[in-house]
Parts: structure tokens; C-alpha cells; sequence
């Protein structure tokens, strides 16, 4: 006589990408050093109610997500949690990216993996990628005194010229300057 020994594991698979639709909506282009508008939204694009979903935020050192406006859910340590999305329905979170990228960096990319929860399981969804241009806008002042005048006696008027130099890797336009 034998002794049998029997396992059961539950298995879960999803078939033909994910359940859970990603997409970022923000401009292709962005500051070096600055803040843009982005909203990230998610689809249960299957036909049954999605449970336990998670979007981890987690971004890098030179990208930071801020002002979490989740539609529905909530977020806990930089993770967007929804409890749970109906066949069909559309949630949305509105964000500020916050950007601090060094100029020798030209593009960047934000990626970001939706996440299902099923029996302790956690499920990764399709990794959406968004590709931005970074712009580094830089402006140079260089003065120069007319006549290259080094000093002015008391009545006199001396005109100081300003040459402005874009030194940055994007196109300026209605530059102002303003002088104390």
C-alpha cells in the first residue's frame, strides 16, 4: 500500500494582455526642473468585477509624483489602492509630476505597472511607458557699458547694453527681463 500525497494550488492566468488598461495623459515634453499636469487613468477592460488593484508610484530620484487627486480609492505610501472596478469602468488620478532631471539628460521615461491582488497573489498587469523630451531652457545676460565707459560723473547717462544668449536645448519666446 502506497501513500498518496495530493496538493492543490490555485492558478490564475490572464489570457490576451491585461485586465486592467493603463494610460498616461500629460504633455510629451517637460522641464528640466519643474512641475506638468499628468493624469493617470486605469480601465477594467475584462468582464468580471477586479478586486485588490494597485498602482505602485514609485518613480525615481529625478521624477516625483505630487498632489494625488485619486477619483476613487485612496493613496498609502506612494501606492494608488482601489478596492474594487466594476466591467467597463474608468477611474482617473490627477497629479503634479515633479521633475529634476540633469542636462545631460535629453528623454526620460516614466513607467508604471498596474497591479491585482487574487488569494495573496499579486498579479502585474501591462507595464505602460510614457517617453518625455526634456527641455532645458538657459539664458545668458551678457552687459557691456556703451564706449565700454567704466565710470559715470554725476548728470551723466550712460546706456548699458544686454545681449541675451539662449544656451538651453529648446526655443524661447516672449522673454521678459526684469531688472531690480
Amino acid at each position: 500500500r502506497k501513500n498518496q500525497e495530493v496538493k492543490l494550488t490555485n492558478l490564475i492566468q490572464i489570457h490576451r494582455g491585461s485586465a486592467l488598461n493603463l494610460q498616461i495623459e500629460s504633455s510629451d515634453q517637460i522641464l528640466s526642473q519643474g512641475s506638468t499636469p499628468i493624469k493617470l487613468i486605469l480601465q477594467n477592460n475584462g468582464e468580471q468585477t477586479l478586486e485588490n488593484i494597485s498602482l505602485p508610484l514609485y518613480l525615481n530620484d529625478k521624477l516625483t509624483l505630487t498632489n494625488l487627486e485619486p477619483q476613487k480609492g485612496l493613496v498609502e505610501q506612494n501606492i494608488w489602492k482601489i478596492e474594487e472596478l466594476e466591467p467597463d469602468e474608468v477611474t482617473e488620478i490627477k497629479a503634479t509630476l515633479l521633475t529634476q532631471i540633469p542636462t545631460s539628460i535629453n528623454d526620460i521615461d516614466l513607467n508604471l505597472t498596474p497591479e491585482i491582488t487574487i488569494n495573496n497573489t499579486v498579479i502585474k498587469q501591462e507595464t505602460i511607458t510614457k517617453d518625455f523630451l526634456v527641455s532645458h531652457p538657459k539664458v545668458a545676460l551678457i552687459p557691456s557699458w556703451q564706449n565700454n565707459a567704466t565710470q559715470v560723473s554725476p548728470g551723466e547717462n550712460l546706456i548699458l547694453n544686454l545681449n541675451i544668449k539662449n544656451e538651453g536645448n529648446t526655443d524661447l519666446s516672449n522673454l521678459k527681463i526684469l531688472l531690480p
